[in-house]
Order: C-alpha cells, then sequence, then structure tokens
C-alpha cells in the first residue's frame, strides 16, 4: 500500500490527496471483512496494489538496469497473483492489454520507443510469470504429484470435469453442471469413476459443491475408514485413470456428446445465457456498491466453544473491532458513514472518469503526467472489467458468486476513483487560474 502511495506520488499528486488516497485503502470497510478470513482474497488485494505501483515505476524509469529490475519484480507480483488467485489465465490479457493501452495513451512515442516500452511493460514480466508458475507446477508435481497451480487448475482434473460436463444427458438445470443422468452414463463407461458412485450423492450437485464432493469421494473411495491417509498423489492419480476412460469413451463414441465444453463453464449455453445480463448488474452493483450486510459482518462474535476460534487467535486473522457481544453504536455509525461515502466516492469517480477519458482523447494534452495517469487509470478499468466480466459468467452458469471473489479490485477502483476526481477538479481548475499543481508539465 505504501509502495503504492509512494507510486502516485511521481505523479505530482500533493500530499494531502495521497494521505485521503491512503485512508480509503486502510479504512475500506470490506478489508475489515475479508482480512477477518484466512483466505487467499486477502493477499491479492495487496498484490494488485504493489502490481500497479511497478507499472508506473516502469513508466517514469529511464535507466534500462532499473526497468529489468522493476519489470521482473512485476512479473514476479503477476506470478503470485496467479499462484493465489488463479483465473482462467486471465493475467495474460492484463499484460497484453498494456500494449493497445500504450498505443492509445503514447501516441507521441516512435514505433522503436514502443516496441522498447512493450518489452518491459509486457513481455518480460510474462516471461517471469511464466517462469513462476512453472517453478510452483514443477514442485507440486514433484512433491504432491499434481502437475498444477492447485488439485483444480491440473490438467486431469479440469480434463475429467469437463468431460463430464460434455455428457449430453440429463435435463440441463442452471448452476447444476453436472446432473445424475451425466454421472450414471460416466459410470458405465469408467470402471474407476464408478467407485465413486457410493460416495456421490444421487440428486442435483450445485456448482458450488461439486468440486469439493468430487474430491471427497475419490479420497473415500480409496481408505473409506482413514480418509486423512489418502495423499494429494493418490487422488490425483485416480483422477487422470477416470480422466483417460472417459476420453477414451468419447473417442469410441461410446458417450453422447456435447458440442462444446470450456474449462468451468456450463455448455448449456441456452440455460444460463439469458441470466448474464442480471449477473453482470448483480455482480457490478456490488462491486460499486457494497451491500452493508456484507460489510456489518466485521463486527461478527466468534464462539468461544469453537475450536475454529482457537485457529482465530493463533493466526491473528479476526479484526480490531470483533470480539465484543455488542458493537457500540459510535463504531456501527462510522461504518455505516465510511460506506456510503464509498458509494458517493464511486458514483462520482466513475463520472469523473468518463469526463477524463472524453476530455483526454478529444483535447490530446501533451503532458507526460497526465498521460501516464491515463494509462495507468485504463490499466485499472481492463484489469477490474476482465474479474467482473468472468465473475459475471461464473454467477451466470455455475455458482451464486460470492462478493469476496470481485474483493481484491474493490478498494483499488475507489482508490483510484477518489484520485479521478481530485485529477478532474485540478483540470478545471486549471483551465481558469492555470495553478502549478499537477500535471502541468
Amino acid at each position: 500500500m505504501f509502495l503504492l502511495i509512494y507510486s502516485i506520488r511521481l505523479l505530482k499528486v500533493p500530499k494531502i490527496v495521497c494521505v485521503l488516497v491512503f485512508s480509503l485503502l486502510i479504512f475500506y470497510p470490506l478489508t475489515f471483512r475479508f482480512f477477518n478470513d484466512a483466505r487467499s482474497e486477502a493477499i491479492t488485494v495487496s498484490l494488485f496494489n504493489i502490481l500497479i505501483a511497478l507499472i508506473l515505476f516502469l513508466l517514469f524509469k529511464k535507466k534500462i538496469s532499473e526497468k529489468i529490475i522493476y519489470s521482473c519484480l512485476a512479473g514476479l507480483t503477476l506470478g503470485f497473483i496467479g499462484i493465489t488467485r488463479p483465473e482462467k489465465g486471465i493475467e495474460y490479457i492484463y499484460m497484453l492489454s498494456l500494449i493497445p493501452i500504450m498505443f492509445l495513451t503514447k501516441p507521441q512515442w516512435k514505433l522503436r520507443e514502443k516496441i522498447q516500452q512493450s518489452c518491459f511493460l509486457v513481455f518480460l514480466p510474462l516471461l517471469v510469470f511464466i517462469m513462476v508458475n512453472f517453478a510452483i507446477v514443477s514442485l507440486n508435481s514433484i512433491l504432491l504429484g499434481v502437475p498444477g497451480v492447485s488439485l483444480w487448475n491440473a490438467p486431469s482434473f479440469k480434463g475429467m470435469y469437463t468431460g463430464l460436463m460434455k455428457i449430453d444427458a440429463g435435463t440441463p438445470v442452471r448452476q447444476v453442471p453436472i446432473n445424475p443422468a451425466q454421472l450414471e452414463a460416466a459410470y458405465q463407461v469408467s470402471p474407476t469413476f464408478k467407485t465413486l458412485e457410493p460416495f456421490l450423492p444421487k440428486e442435483e450437485i450445485r456448482g458450488k459443491f461439486t468440486v469439493w464432493l468430487l474430491a471427497d469421494a475419490v479420497r473415500d473411495s480409496i481408505n473409506p475408514v482413514n480418509t486423512r491417509s489418502v495423499t494429494t498423489r493418490q487422488v490425483y492419480q485416480k483422477f487422470t485413470e477416470i480422466n483417460q476412460e472417459l476420453k477414451t469413451a468419447f473417442r469410441n463414441r461410446l458417450l453422447p456428446t456435447k458440442a462444446f465444453g470450456f474449462s468451468y463453464i456450463d455448455p448449456n449455453f441456452g440455460i444460463w445465457l439469458p441470466h448474464l445480463k442480471d449477473s453482470s448488474v448483480k455482480v457490478l452493483t456490488k462491486f460499486i456498491y457494497p451491500p452493508f450486510s456484507e460489510v456489518e459482518k466485521i463486527f461478527v462474535v466468534d464462539n468461544p466453544k469453537a475450536s475454529i476460534t482457537l485457529f482465530d487467535k493463533v493466526a491473528n486473522r479476526r479484526a480490531a473491532w470483533t470480539g465484543k457481544e455488542r458493537p457500540s453504536r459510535i463504531r456501527l455509525l462510522l461504518v455505516k458513514v465510511i460506506t456510503r461515502a464509498i458509494y458517493i466516492i464511486n458514483t462520482i469517480g466513475i463520472i469523473s472518469i468518463v469526463f477524463l477519458l472524453i476530455y483526454y482523447f478529444y483535447s490530446k494534452p501533451k503532458s507526460p503526467l497526465l498521460s501516464n495517469y491515463v494509462f495507468i487509470l485504463l490499466f485499472i478499468i481492463v484489469i477490474n472489467f476482465l474479474r467482473l466480466l468472468l465473475y459475471s459468467l461464473v454467477d451466470a452458469s455455475l455458482l451464486l458468486v460470492h462478493m469476496r471473489y470481485s474483493f481484491p479490485g474493490m478498494p483499488l477502483f475507489s482508490a483510484f476513483s477518489l484520485l479521478n476526481i481530485f485529477v478532474v477538479l485540478n483540470l478545471f481548475w486549471k483551465k481558469f487560474k492555470k495553478p502549478k499543481l499537477i500535471f502541468v508539465k
């Protein structure tokens, strides 16, 4: 967070504005909410801040040696994002989007300079990102027998899961990617999958629970007496056998097949596509206006009798405001005020962003500071757009998306909404008074 604020100072933003942006990042209400849980989002939100800061440094640094260092650090950060919050490879699109952004915001750069900057902004970070992923996959493969960032992202599990969804059997139901008829068809052609039948439910499985039920069923089938003794290597080996048997069945036309299958997205497009608009509106609305019902969960009290409480204390994962049976009215009021302020900042911020982009591309100002700011602003917009699009698809087809999935980009978006309000006000002020504040060079 400090690194992000330091990078923003390179844009000649006044200290008081940086303090306000920093305060918004720190006191963003959902930060307290999701930092209460030992989940990946608590790390990912900081990694996105670091990535934005490093891209800003790359725009300002002139020495090749410094650019190489920051470029490698950006790739390392992107690699950690890909490991912590795997999101179907959209990390590649994040970085590749910098090329059209550069052509839009840096028309003054010659082609040679654009190619050189692309190497530091895009290709070197992607190379490091690939190396980090390769290293983690290799370690997982050697130590755990799983050639993937996680079990769910490993080839055999994804192949098996996609294969089950591709079986054309039963009546398609939204957010039920694998129905009982598909399971029954798989039992007939896969002897290994048949061993899971006693441990899988007979009724429909909602998308949220499918992957966990499959993993648990495999463990139960290997050792129903003591599932804790089953290793990850054994689990993945069984997924590999099932995947190979399903592939053979498809190849020999023993299973009716749907026309298209893609990762975890339900291939029954006609079932969930009509809901995509509603899912997109829901995901976007919660992103811009986080519901207070989620925010107020920061006051949830731990149950002293629950075993999780001991872990909470050891891991120190409870926010400072939790723990009292009845939170004070002042704290509750303060949280409400901050939440409402976020609503206002995001609303005005979006309007100011639209205004700034229209002004920038219509007037084409020659300020390098403003150019760098618009560059990083567009990058933040692309990141959040891609993530919201992904989770809109997931919400429409697979499962009801929890707010924690879209949380990593929320504090950053609100912070730059606040910063953008200042930028637009300063542009108006400069037009009439011409003060020496920001973006005047």
